[in-house]
């Protein structure tokens, strides 16, 4: 080799050496800039997860309110809803459970034998759903056949369950049945 390939070569190397240099000075920073949007994003997740937290208790006060209420009405023995907030894979995710007054909880009230709690409970959420609902709709809740499920003995209750709830929180009830005890209020029959 000669002198002038040599020195070519050097100077190659050396600009090769500048570039990498200035690669690795430019990777660093980026590295260093996205620890930095790492925390920020982390930051951020954890202000919004309290947040998400407040929002989930106050929701959860109103829906558990509404719903115990119904619950109370209709049985002798109610269980109260709790709502139990799940983090897990970035998402919070609400699990429903009924707990009665002496601490007995069902996890999964589609798994229970439950006389008509789920026609009650699903009723209830419906309502729940309706009067917390932003921006406010108008109070007017259409249900088929809402309480097929429930007991005999149970009926007459959950009519005057929803003769109450229509007055209190101003909501119109329009319900399919055939029940005869579900008949109040304003009817109108189909042939």
């Amino acid at each position: 080799m000669n002198h002038k390939a040599i020195s070519d070569k050097i100077a190659s190397l050396a600009a090769e050496y500048e570039l990498a240099v200035r690669q690795v000075r430019t990777e660093r920073q980026a590295v260093k800039d996205g620890r930095r949007k790492l925390r920020d994003v982390q930051k951020a997740q954890r202000i919004l997860q309290g947040v998400a937290k407040t929002v989930q208790s106050a929701a959860h006060s109103k829906i558990a309110a509404i719903v115990s209420k119904c619950m109370e009405t209709v049985f002798d023995h109610p269980y109260k809803l709790e709502i139990d907030w799940i983090e897990a894979r970035g998402k919070t995710e609400a699990r429903l459970k009924f707990v009665d007054r002496h601490g007995l909880t069902i996890d999964d009230p589609l798994d229970e034998t439950s006389a008509g709690m789920i026609s009650v409970a699903v009723f209830s959420l419906r309502l729940a759903d309706l009067v917390l609902s932003e921006p406010r709709m108008r109070k007017c809740l259409l249900l088929d056949e809402p309480f097929s499920g429930l007991a005999s003995n149970l009926r007459t209750r959950t009519a005057s369950m929803v003769e109450i709830l229509a007055k209190e929180l101003g909501v119109q009830f329009v319900l399919t049945t055939h029940d005869v005890e579900f008949q109040v209020g304003k009817v109108i029959r189909l042939q």
